[in-house]
């Protein structure tokens, strides 16, 4: 079997042959040469070394090259979140069920499809709390306290800060 590091230059290396070296040699041409996001790298990284772990434990090989490589964790990549004044506007032009579609996404950290997919089945009102401003669940939702009929209040997943809104009557 060999291996192939894809570039127009091709090269190949014969898997018995492979060292940490080649390892690392494949890291810095992801980092330099194809400029990959520091997630996509050790994604990509770790399923080399699943590969090699897999391969010397169905004996396809007869040492794992890489076991003592150890791949660092990838920085965490700052996520795009929209701010209050956005989710607001957002809200006030939408529909009364997309305001309540747009609450959900936005105040639970929800994806389009897991909301999709949601059935009344998965929501468990009883653990539901109502919300405090020394609540330290960022993004997770609350329902109306009492004296608050109509007003949804929580977290946005990115900010620390309290955001209100009012829920169409209709809406639940």
């Amino acid at each position: 079997m060999t291996l192939s590091n894809g570039s127009k230059k091709q090269s190949t290396k014969l898997v018995s042959a492979f060292v940490e070296k080649d390892f690392w040699s494949f890291r810095k041409w992801m980092v330099e040469d194809q400029q990959l996001a520091p997630k996509t790298v050790v994604d990509r990284l770790t399923i080399v070394k699943q590969l090699f772990k897999f391969a010397a434990k169905e004996k396809l090989i007869l040492v794992n090259p890489v076991a003592g490589a150890s791949v660092p964790e990838a920085p965490a990549a700052v996520q795009p979140c929209f701010l209050p004044e956005q989710v607001g506007a957002l809200m006030a032009a939408a529909n009364p069920f997309m305001a309540v579609v747009i609450a959900i996404l936005v105040f639970t950290g929800m994806r389009v499809g897991e909301l999709r997919e949601l059935r009344w089945s998965d929501v468990l009102l009883a653990r539901v709390r109502p919300a405090s401003s020394s609540s330290s669940a960022v993004g997770r939702a609350a329902r109306p306290s009492r004296g608050e009929s109509g007003v949804f209040r929580s977290t946005l997943n990115c900010e620390k800060s309290w955001k209100s809104f009012r829920v169409p009557s209709n809406g639940w």
